[in-house]
Parts: structure tokens; sequence; C-alpha cells
């Protein structure tokens, strides 16, 4: 059995899970050996954002149907000795797929890895393109479930989907310690809709304002609702800090007594993970794949409820110390279970599992 040599694509241009995730799996096999190159756009967040010893090879990925992409990539298989196709997108997918069929194209095998739940209407070029896959990989139960839902009307789906969890670099435990008598509130993710948090500052909203004046509320994170829920934030009198984009997500959450996590919809959450193995209390709403990795219904409130995340919030700064104490003993096993390692030996067994399929139908 050939061993996995793995073109690892994203033609997404901006910052987000996926492309945090997509770094961290292409460190990890690039340790590990199979990693050939990472291949994204030149104007990417990933390809500024890539050490030196992780090649990027640079790919326009215009639109879903750009030839100029597509022969790009042709090129580049009939030179490569990559054997494993590991796409993250839809457009690298399409691109990819079109590419591996075109005559002289070695042979390989194709995965698409899933990190957001699917658009139940999916083109009939998307359809194409996943039917080409031999492989699905969603990072949760609750995505597999649904992707299966979506593709449940085509056959050559069938056993296809596998679920292999994010993993991240852990990053060294330190004791909480805190020169500021206030207690350090925040909430970490893109400001878009369906982050939650407008429900955030509302469920703020309804502590006193002697009381408010004990926390201190951070939002991190930058997107299009930021002038939105800056004004919702002035106008329920919250004194909170906007921190914009943050670079170091590990240095922020390490530094607040609590987490909070208002998403309406996540299949996973890196932040969520994040959290989880500093040792940070971490409070979320039920979204999917949250409650999926986070089973603590003490830490859990019905998303988009805004009063019973208020009165979460109180019973926990109420009992902190239990909270940090629960906090630390739940650290042990997600930086066990969801370490950067454990996912790229998870793809690496993937990828052997795969190439064995195809050796064995030719």
């Amino acid at each position: 059995m050939n061993e996995p040599n793995v073109l690892l694509l994203d033609e997404n241009r901006g910052f987000g899970g996926a492309e945090r995730h997509v770094l961290s799996l292409a460190t990890e096999l690039r340790s590990r050996g199979p990693l050939e190159s990472v291949v994204g756009r030149p104007d990417s967040w990933l390809c500024q954002a890539c050490p030196e010893e992780i090649p990027f090879f640079s790919c326009g990925f215009r639109n879903e149907v750009d030839m100029f992409s597509v022969f790009t990539l042709y090129k580049l298989l009939k030179r490569s000795q990559a054997n494993v196709l590991h796409c993250v997108a839809h457009r690298d997918l399409v691109a990819t797929a079109l590419a591996r069929n075109l005559p002289g194209a070695p042979p390989s095998v194709l995965i698409k890895a899933e990190h957001s739940f699917p658009d139940p209407n999916l083109s009939p070029l998307f359809r194409w393109a996943y039917r080409q896959c031999d492989g699905l990989a969603c990072v949760s139960e609750a995505l597999r479930v649904r992707l299966q839902e979506t593709l449940a009307d085509d056959a050559a789906f069938a056993g296809k989907i596998v679920v292999i969890p994010n993993g991240i670099e852990m990053q060294e435990l330190a004791p909480h310690t805190s020169d500021n008598p206030k207690l350090r509130i925040g909430v970490l993710s893109a400001l878009s809709p369906g982050k939650g948090q407008a429900d955030f500052l509302t469920a703020m909203s309804q502590f006193s304002s002697e009381e408010r004046s004990r926390f201190h509320i951070t939002l991190a994170g930058d997107g299009l609702l930021r002038e939105d829920l800056e004004t919702l934030s002035a106008k329920l009198r919250i004194e909170s800090e906007f921190l914009g984009h943050c670079e170091d997500p590990h240095a922020y959450l390490q530094n607040l007594d609590l987490c909070v996590l208002p998403s309406h919809t996540e299949t996973f959450s890196l932040v969520a993970l994040e959290a989880l193995s500093l040792g940070v209390p971490l409070l979320a709403a039920d979204s999917e794949g949250v409650a999926e990795i986070y089973p603590e219904s003490a830490m859990l409130y019905p998303k988009g409820n805004s009063s019973e995340l208020h009165s979460k919030i109180t019973g926990i700064l109420n009992n902190l110390d239990a909270a940090r104490e629960r906090a630390a003993q739940l650290a042990l096993r997600y930086r066990r279970d969801f370490s950067r390692e454990t996912m790229g030996e998870n793809y690496l067994k993937y990828y052997q599992d795969l190439l064995h399929q195809k050796d064995s139908t030719r």
C-alpha cells in the first residue's frame, strides 16, 4: 500500500475556524512527513500565515467554474507525488475534482472535509463534485447527520461519511492569576449573524449597574455587525470593550474568568475547545456541535434565550471557585482527546484506509 502524500487545499481568502484548522493540520502532517503542500489563494490569510517550512502552492480559485485554476491544479497533479487530495471548501473541491478527471491525471483519493452545515440546495455542480469524493470527513456527529440528510437522494454517498473531530496545538496550562479586581467576562467570535453577541449583551444588561461595575466585559473578534453591536451596547448602557480581530486567541481566553459562547449555530467550535483545553470556565449556548463535545448541562443554556443566559452567568459567578475547579478537571480530558496530534493520527489513518480501498479495487 502506498503511504499518504497529501495536498491540502482551501480556497478561502479570509481568516476563520476552517483556516486555523488547515494551518494546524498542515503543521501536524508536515511533522509526520505526508504533507506535500498547502494549496490556496495567493492573497489569502493562509498564504500569509504559512511558515516557511510548510510548502504553499498558489491557485486563484476565482469562481466555481474557473478553468484556469482547474488547469493549474492539473499541471500540479501531473508533476507531484500526491496521492491524497484533501479539500476544505467548495471551489477547491470542484476545481480538484475536475482536474483529477482530466486525461493523464495520476490516480489519487479525493476527500472533502466538512466544517459548516451544508446548504440543503446544493447546486448540481457541487453535487457532482461530492460524488467524485472517495470520502467525506465531518468535525462532529451533528454535522455528519445533517450532511447525510442533504445527500440522502444519492446512493453514491452511502458509507462515505466519517467523523474526525478538530484538534488544536495545546498551550501550557497556567494557574489562574489576575491583578484585576474585576471579573473578566468575554466572548471570542466573529461579529456576524448567528454568533449571538446581542444575546450576551442583553443578558449582561439584566444585571444592575452596581453589579456590572464588578465586571470587565470584552468582545473579541471583528465583522459586519461590529457597529450594530457597539450601538446596542451603548443603548443598554453596558461598559464593554470591543477588541477587534484577535491575533492570539489563547492569550485572550486564558485571561478570562468566564468565556461565553452564545453562538446559535456551531458544528464544533474551536473557541470552545480552546477554552476547555485551557481550563477556562465556559458557558455556551446549546448549539448542535458544542453540546456534542461539551455535555455539561450546568454550563449550557438554550440558544437565543438571554434571560436563561443571565441566570446561568449569575449562578456561575456566585460559585466561581467550583466552576474553575470543574474546568481544570475537564481540561485534562480535552487536552488528551482533542490535541493536534490526535487529529493528525486520525486523518493519517483515514488516508491510509482510503488508499487501501483504492488499491483493492484496481
